[in-house]
């Protein structure tokens, strides 16, 4: 704690020092003895008594900007808030909205108890990366017509929408469909017979749409065969790895929970034993004067007469 006592001799320099005291984080102590009669006419005239009377409130407004200032500086420099990869199709808006309610939910204080709970937003960011990796391989073992589990229906769709969306591009699209229904739409729809590759992808989808998808999606899949297809998308191995990575995130969640709670306990701890030794050590001082001063009357030393 840094104290000033440079009087108020220039109003523009003290309100320079002031804003660099604030920018450093040293609080200006103002003596219980000055009043405001001790300060300069000329800054009494430029300020004003109101100024003069919530000088303290605005030293203590300005304190709270820079010290979330400095916490977040602090925070940038031990990592916390170190921006974490993301894959294609995630949202980093969505980790920055689970890690904030993680630290609403922890309050954290000090770099330490702020990487665990960023410890955990990661854990948990892993647990729902693992559920979207599933479901993108269920999705890609559905458009991929050489797999067993391959819905032409799904991939029609997809195939119309690509089209919808970038109908210049109609030969990457075509990958998705079986080599039956390529050859269907191939000998339906020739490109010699249309002058832009888009008015040749228009037609095609207008085709998917008013007579190919209606006489699909007339016929119910079995009920069964969506078993059989979901065991060729997700194996007995791959329900085992799922199982494994799981209980490895949850341990990773749980130690640093714990990490957390014992920096928690930790700090509680030492601040009591802090107050509790200040206290002995206060109660212990007139003791030792009232033993000193007996000694001295006991003995009668001349300090006595």
């Amino acid at each position: 704690m840094c104290v000033l006592t440079r009087p108020f001799s220039n109003p523009v320099r003290h309100r320079r020092e002031v804003g660099w005291a604030a920018s450093l984080g040293i609080h200006r102590q103002q003596s219980s003895l000055r009043s405001a009669s001790a300060i300069p006419v000329g800054l009494r005239q430029n300020y004003g008594a109101k100024a003069i009377m919530s000088r303290s409130d605005r030293a203590e407004k300005i304190e709270q900007n820079f010290k979330f200032i400095r916490e977040r500086s602090n925070a940038l420099k031990h990592g916390v808030f170190t921006p974490v990869a993301t894959l294609p199709g995630e949202d980093p808006r969505e980790f920055e909205a689970l890690h904030s309610a993680l630290v609403k939910e922890w309050a954290p204080v000090g770099p330490t108890e702020e990487d665990a709970v960023l410890s955990i937003a990661k854990a948990m960011l892993r647990k729902g990366r693992l559920q979207k990796f599933l479901r993108g391989k269920a999705l890609a073992c559905t458009l991929d017509a050489t797999h067993p589990a391959y819905d032409e229906v799904k991939a029609l769709r997809a195939f119309s929408s690509a089209l919808e969306i970038a109908p210049d591009f109609l030969d990457g699209p075509l990958n998705c469909l079986s080599e039956k229904l390529k050859d269907r739409l191939k000998r339906q729809f020739p490109p010699e017979k249309f002058e832009t590759i888009s008015a040749r992808a228009r037609a095609i989808q207008n085709e998917i749409n008013s007579a190919i998808l209606p006489s699909l999606e007339r016929c119910d899949k079995p009920l069964e065969m969506s078993y059989l297809e979901a065991a060729e998308i997700v194996t007995q191995d791959d329900f085992k790895h799922e199982i494994a990575l799981e209980e490895r995130i949850d341990a990773m969640i749980d130690r640093a929970v714990k990490r957390l709670v014992q920096a928690k306990a930790m700090k509680q701890m030492l601040h009591t034993m802090s107050l509790n030794g200040g206290s002995d050590h206060s109660k212990s001082l007139p003791s030792n004067k009232g033993n000193g001063s007996t000694k001295k009357r006991a003995s009668g030393s001349p300090s006595e007469f």
